[in-house]
């Protein structure tokens, strides 16, 4: 599989104010693989590398993420 996905943040508050060194968005191109098996259960493992980023103020950049998960069918 291929997808694109992201994150939006919004700035966090602290004592009434906003902090100015947090939000903003990240875009991920995140190719990955997901097994099926006849016995309901599913399996995704997926690592995204950042593309697109707008962060506010002063903060960490994000270059990568590691997604999976587990499913199971009722």
């Amino acid at each position: 599989m291929l997808e694109f996905n992201g994150e939006y943040r919004d700035k966090n508050d602290v004592d009434g104010e906003k902090d100015e060194n947090t939000g903003g968005d990240v875009i991920f191109l995140s190719p990955g693989v997901r097994v099926s098996s006849s016995d309901r259960w599913s399996l995704f493992l997926s690592a995204g590398k950042s593309v697109y980023d707008d962060f506010n103020g002063i903060q960490t950049d994000v270059d990568y993420r590691l997604v999976g998960g587990l499913g199971f069918i009722f």
